[in-house]
């Protein structure tokens, strides 16, 4: 091959590995840029979930807090009409309160039926139930209308009882916002940390036949 052409190949060569080597450079950069716009949608969506969540959980826990704070007070409620019951005089009409406590109770415990998990709701359930079989025996003893086992005491005791539940229930929704350990419940649930110090009342007698340890319809139940 004569020199010219060689001088020829080797320019033409030479603009090829040129040309090559910019196509090659702007390959790269695009999919480096893919990938950078890739990992930037990632984060965003990453980001995203994190903001649902955390919306998510201040929802739960607002719920939670007024949950909580209802049943304690409907709890309340209902002791004060016992006390009322038994002759003790108070400055408000403790039956007007009562039907007040149980109205914000009811619509505290529907917001969390749509909120909490299911072991949550269980207990939820639990003292639901127990609230609304307490708040009927109280209206019905007041209108003198009790069944043969119920009375003043027999409501007294149960109240006593369901400090148990509201304790329990109040460690799992703590536990489903990440503030106790997860076996605060079982602790609280067999006593091992102690309740209140409250003084202790009569144990009470067996429940009719077809109640269990914790009722589950009992008629005034909203569930």
């Amino acid at each position: 091959m004569s020199e010219p052409y060689v001088g020829i190949i080797v320019a033409v060569l030479g603009i090829a590995g040129t040309l090559g080597s910019a196509v090659f450079t702007q390959i790269l950069a695009a999919r480096a840029r893919l990938a950078e716009i890739d990992r930037e949608q990632q984060a965003r969506a990453a980001d995203h979930e994190r903001q649902q969540a955390d919306a998510a959980m201040a929802t739960r826990r607002a719920s939670y807090i007024a949950f909580n704070a209802e049943a304690r007070h409907f709890h309340a409620q209902i002791r004060h009409c016992t006390h009322a019951l038994h002759g003790q005089e108070r400055p408000d009409d403790p039956w007007a309160a009562l039907d007040e406590a149980r109205k914000a109770f009811v619509e505290d415990y529907s917001e969390i039926q749509l909120t909490a998990p299911d072991r949550v709701l269980v207990a939820a359930g639990d003292v639901n139930s127990e609230l609304n079989w307490l708040y009927g025996m109280v209206r019905r003893l007041n209108d003198g209308l009790e069944h043969e086992e119920e009375s003043v005491e027999r409501a007294q005791r149960e109240l006593q009882n369901l400090w148990g539940d509201l304790d329990v229930l109040r460690t799992l929704m703590r536990q489903d916002l990440g503030v106790t350990a997860d076996d605060a419940a079982h602790d609280t649930a067999h006593g091992l940390d102690g309740p209140p110090d409250r003084t202790p009342l009569p144990a009470p007698p067996t429940r009719p036949p077809g109640r269990g340890l914790r009722p589950t319809s009992r008629g005034t139940s909203p569930r």
